[in-house]
């Protein structure tokens, strides 16, 4: 490098400036004469352009704008328009004009030339540039004449990628440096000494020669000697995970050998963030700080999710589990949705919310109506009457949706997302979300602080399509909100949480891309996921066909996938060269044990050499893996077969101790095995209920409490709860509860007909409210609609047949309910086990009938699928518990049936025989003593998953919870049942 010299250049002028690729070169230099070729060209740019640069919005609005005008359908969706933007983009960093389209003669020359002629226009009519075009060799005059502070010598390092409008950029800085009398600009490129003909950095640096040959005054290209070099190791990995591994242990294995972490650069191509995220855990696994140059995107963090999943909901239908995830999502405030003004009970409501949401069987739905109308039909009863503010949620959520729909322009639209973003104060923490995140691990700050990223990011590109349609005259043209989704999903998806060349930590290890490695000093450089195609050039924009390209000028078209494979490959010699060691990594097998494609030729190279090959197992539990903590050296040698220590040992036994008691019917159960211990029996019993008549429970609760205590228990203390996705299609537990409705509401009907009336019109009577009660002509989609419908149907034909055949016993009331408050006599019932506590129980009585003399009552339970046909035994608790309530009646005999609907309204009534159906006291007071029994054992502390049938684990609510294995024994299955019954 010359010497220091001011010559005639203006005072103040810096005598020689190295100019580099990246901030990361600039950042270790520390030296006021060192600048990145991006700042050291925007300050020449801005001392002779005073026009505006173009937003990356505007851009893309002016290229959408260009293809409608090209009339061109295949050009018309956003998918496109944002490839059309990308080629433009390529053709201006080449310097390709439309005129140098239209001289291609081809189709494609043709339409693009048109596109990049309307966006240039649109650009000079808002005195505006494309920051994607350098500006060229006519600007140095305007250079030399100007303001601009211009060294006496700029020297371009680590910068073997110059090419097209780059070169005459470069070109017109030399001459304005060389009209001040300066010397100029100056490149420096590696000469390999042992290079072979086909050496990626000489034939860059020929092809630049023969660019500059036919230039009167070039700028000087300083060729300096530099000695080939090959990776030093080799690490060999089955999976992301364990190459993630073995690049951690590498760089750890550097830092204790003396290497300092500023000086470790880890190279990850194309920001691969499948390999990234298992990178990060290893690193903070083996306790290696580390920097990145880019940061996670964007889209990754939940506030970006929660803005594009609005996005989403807006443009098509509302989803349960989005919602679910808007609500929980970390820094979100929700008083707005839930009318809550106090922040930690707003999040609270929120959590509730999307418990409940979580719960129900709809999926997704157009308007909302249906989340709101389940919603308030999923209210029970029993329910705080606080609890009936979700509706009010669900609502406000709905039409806040529905609201974003509204902007039927893009200035309204914007606006509306804008506004959301404000009422929710997404990355906008509070006090108390700051004062717990300090209390918390450095990760807590550091999900703000990207959550308040991604917020910033996305109001920005939503402020940049709102200003680019309107300096553009487009603000009142619909919204295609699906298009504009589009674009804002692409604007996050680009942005990283970190600024681009972010700044490294102090004593902190680097991630970053290979271009920070050329000419740059290095203990160690690690380059990863060196598979045959991880460093290959990225592809050529989608809307430029290789036809077209070729036949533009050399000097002013994009290069060809072999020509930006040269340049990859000479950085990659030139990264090689400039490190003390470097480590090569890849994967032979990807994530699914799949062979992977070929490695990288580097990695033959390295090995021909006499590089150190690692093996790392893709099982982490594998003796030859690497050990990154205290952690994976523990579970490594439990799984060589040593015994484990400390509180592992315990969490063993107790996992044996479960086994064996799964294994053996008889064994008692245990602390771990579904004994609760005596200190928490009386919290259990409040939580279960049932032992006072204002917490009476209700039938069906006594019914799985006898089937499995682990199911009752997880209902009661866990709240697990079954959730059914609802579809369009009716589930036969929704088809049940419309024909429970429908008849009730016939029934009813009929109950109020004059004596006169003929069969005929109490069938009308009956259809007609059943109509009403199911809301058959109401807003549903046409599946939803028919099942509906058919419901309708199937309950009119099971009253038909009702009311035409000869007939004992006669409809007196139905949906009767019985429990507290609850009018004499249809208060709880209370039953006793042998000496013990009474129990309290409460339901709801499908229908009563009764005879005309009133001293006969039946018990009618209706059966959406096929009822057990035999007599009662002491499983069944629904008929003979609702017996004991009729009985206050003072009926003569009682008697109880179950009603089986199936399609099309067939129906059989069990038992069959009419003897069967008598419930004697005899039978009622078994019943009641075992329905007893259930529970007083739950209170106890029994809630052993003891099933009483091989069918009550295949629909429990609680599989999940329960550790009871899934196949067992079908003997020990059979012992179970008579366990649990006793």
């Amino acid at each position: 490098m010359s010497p220091p010299r001011s010559g005639g250049n203006k005072p103040g002028a810096p005598a020689t400036i190295s100019v580099y690729p990246t901030e990361r070169h600039v950042e270790r230099a520390a030296s006021t004469s060192v600048t990145s070729a991006r700042r050291f060209l925007e300050r020449l740019r801005e001392s002779i352009d005073d026009r505006r640069p173009a937003s990356p919005p505007l851009l893309r609005v002016m290229a959408k704008r260009a293809l409608g005008r090209e009339k061109a359908e295949r050009f018309e969706q956003a998918g496109v328009a944002i490839a059309a933007d990308a080629t433009v983009g390529a053709l201006a960093r080449s310097g390709t004009t439309a005129d140098d389209l239209l001289r291609t003669k081809t189709a494609r020359g043709r339409s693009l030339a048109g596109i990049l002629r309307a966006v240039d226009a649109d650009l000079e009519a808002l005195s505006r540039f494309d920051p994607r075009r350098p500006f060229g060799r006519s600007a140095a005059a305007r250079l030399a004449s100007s303001a601009a502070v211009l060294p006496f010598e700029a020297h371009l390092d680590a910068m073997p990628d110059l090419d097209g409008a780059v070169v005459d950029t470069w070109l017109a800085v030399h001459e304005a440096i060389r009209a001040r009398g300066g010397r100029g600009v100056k490149l420096s490129l590696p000469r390999f000494t042992d290079a072979a003909d086909d050496d990626p950095i000489a034939l860059v640096g020929e092809a630049l020669e023969r660019r500059l040959a036919d230039e009167a005054d070039a700028f000087e290209i300083d060729w300096f000697d530099e000695t080939r070099r090959t990776a030093t190791s080799v690490l060999e990995a089955h999976g992301s995970a364990a190459e993630a591994r073995a690049v951690a242990a590498r760089v750890r294995s550097a830092l204790d050998a003396g290497a300092k972490p500023d000086r470790v650069l880890v190279v990850v191509p194309s920001r691969d963030e499948a390999f990234l995220e298992p990178l990060r855990a290893a690193m903070r696994e083996a306790k290696i700080p580390v920097s990145e140059a880019w940061g996670p995107p964007v889209d990754s963090s939940p506030e970006a999710r929660t803005l594009l999943s609005l996005l989403g909901m807006a443009g098509e239908r509302l989803d349960r589990d989005a919602i679910v995830e808007l609500l929980r999502t970390p820094g979100l405030h929700p008083g707005i949705l839930v009318r809550e003004r106090e922040e930690v009970r707003a999040v609270e409501r929120a959590a509730r919310l999307a418990a409940r949401l979580g719960a129900l069987p709809v999926v997704q739905d157009r308007d909302g109506r249906l989340f709101v109308e389940v919603l308030r039909a999923d209210m029970k009863d029993g329910d705080e009457e606080s609890d009936f503010w979700m509706v009010s949620a669900m609502e406000k959520l709905a039409e806040r949706v529905e609201m974003l729909r509204g902007g039927k322009t893009v200035d309204r639209f914007v606006g509306g997302v804008i506004e959301t973003l404000d009422n929710l104060r997404l990355g906008d923490p509070s006090a108390r979300e700051i004062r717990h995140a300090l209390a918390a691990q450095q990760s807590a700050l550091r999900a703000i602080a990207d959550g308040a990223v991604a917020v910033r990011a996305a109001r920005e590109a939503l402020e940049g399509l709102r200003e680019a349609h309107r300096v553009l005259g487009m603000s009142d043209e619909p919204a295609r909100i699906g298009e504009l989704s589009l674009e804002i999903e692409q604007t996050l998806a680009s942005v990283r949480t970190a600024a681009r060349g972010a700044a490294g930590r102090s004593g902190a290890v680097r991630i970053g891309e290979l271009r920070e490695a050329l000419g740059s000093p290095h203990d160690l450089v690690v380059l990863t996921r060196m598979s045959g195609r991880s460093y290959a050039p990225s592809p050529s924009p989608s809307l430029l066909d290789e036809t077209t390209r070729r036949a533009l000028p050399p000097t002013r078209r994009p290069r060809s996938a072999r020509e930006r494979a040269v340049v990859r490959e000479a950085e990659l010699a030139w990264a090689l060269a400039s490190a003390n060691e470097v480590a090569i990594s890849y994967s032979s097998t990807d994530d699914d044990g799949r062979e992977a494609e070929p490695p990288h030729r580097e990695v033959a190279l390295a090995l021909a050499n006499g590089a150190k090959r690692v093996l790392e197992p893709a099982s982490r539990l594998s003796h030859d893996s690497a050990r990154l903590s205290r952690r994976a050296v523990e579970l490594a040698a439990l799984a060589a077969g040593r015994p484990p220590s400390g509180t592992l040992a315990k969490v063993v036994q107790v996992e044996l101790d479960r086994q064996a008691f799964f294994a053996q019917p008889s064994a008692l159960p245990g602390r771990f095995t579904g004994l609760v211990p005596p200190s928490m029996t009386a919290m259990l019993a409040d939580r279960i209920g049932g032992g006072s008549p204002e917490r009476a429970t209700p039938v069906t609760f006594v019914e799985r409490a006898y089937a499995c205590p682990f199911r009752a228990f997880a209902e009661r203390a866990l709240r697990a709860r079954r959730t059914e996705d609802l579809s369009d299609v009716l589930a036969p537990r929704e088809r049940g509860d419309l024909l429970h409705k429908a008849l009730h509401a016939a029934f009813e009907a009929d109950l109020k007909a004059p004596p006169s009336a003929t069969v005929q019109d109490r069938i009308e009577r009956a259809r007609a409210a059943i109509d009403r009660a199911l809301g058959v002509e109401t807003f549903a989609s046409p599946l939803r609609r028919e099942g509906r419908t058919r419901a309708a149907q199937d309950a009119l034909v099971v009253f038909s047949d009702e009311i035409s055949g000869d007939r004992t016993f006669y409809y007196r009331e139905g949906e009767r309910k019985f429990g507290h408050r609850e009018p004499d006599p249809w208060g709880p019932v209370a039953v006793t086990y042998e000496d013990g506590p009474t129990v309290y129980v409460e339901g709801r009585i499908d229908r009563l009938d009764m005879t005309l003399d009133r001293s006969g009552i039946r018990i009618v339970d209706y059966k959406t699928g096929r009822p057990r046909a035999r007599r009662a035994r002491e499983g069944d608790f629904q008929v003979p518990l609702y017996a004991l309530v009729a009985k206050r009646l003072g009926p003569t005999e009682t008697s109880g049936v179950y009603v089986a609907i199936g399609p099309g309204g067939s129906s059989v009534i069990v038992p069959t025989k009419e003897a069967e159906r008598v419930l004697d006291d005899e039978t009622l007071e078994r019943v009641a003593s075992v329905a007893a029994a259930a529970i007083t054992r739950l209170w106890t502390g029994w809630i052993a998953p003891r099933p009483s049938s091989l069918g009550v684990c295949q629909h429990c609510d609680a599989r999940d919870l329960c550790r009871r294995p899934a196949v067992m024994p079908e003997s020990v299955e059979e012992d179970s049942s008579k366990d649990g019954a006793r």
